[in-house]
């Protein structure tokens, strides 16, 4: 490891992707100082060292699921909000688009999940573990059966072979 430049926020419970063009975005999170969630993101470039600010999430978030999408764009789900000292679990869901350095609000999940998790699948659809399908060409969710409360290890069997989970 080896020191690299510092971020434009500190942060905790934040998501990064690493976006096609070699940057990593990361996104929301808790402010370190009073655990409030934060709307904002930046981008680091690993070329440089160097991070920057990119435009704010639409809904300040902390402990959400990104993935990269297979059209290039970042997808961020649910979360939780803290503020003074009370959580709101989310149910949206927001896109970032690296050419445009912007967010743009999506299909959001059926029922709010404060600590999603998830995986991008082959068809290009993401698997949320309540278990909830995105579409990416209709920006909408489905649920095909009832979700059994197996969540918490889905985590744990994400992405092992060719994205089969």
């Amino acid at each position: 490891f080896s020191s690299t430049g510092s971020m434009t926020a500190p942060r905790c419970s934040h998501s990064a992707v690493l976006l096609p063009n070699g940057q990593v975005l990361v996104a929301g999170g808790n402010n370190v100082t009073d655990s409030n969630s934060l709307n904002s993101a930046e981008l680091f470039n690993p070329a440089t060292g160097s991070w920057q600010a990119t435009s704010d999430l639409n809904v300040a978030r902390a402990g959400q699921l990104s993935e990269v999408l297979q059209n290039g764009k970042a997808l961020v789900i649910g979360g939780r909000d803290f503020v003074n000292g009370t959580f709101t679990d989310l149910a949206s869901a927001e896109l970032f688009d690296p050419s445009q350095g912007s967010w743009s609000p999506t299909g959001s999940l059926s029922i709010p999940d404060g600590t999603p998790f998830g995986s991008l699948l082959a068809n290009g659809d993401v698997l949320v573990a309540r278990v909830a399908f995105f579409t990416p060409a209709t920006g909408a969710w489905s649920v095909p059966y009832r979700s059994r409360g197996y969540h918490r290890d889905f985590a744990r069997h994400r992405k092992r072979t060719a994205h089969r989970v």
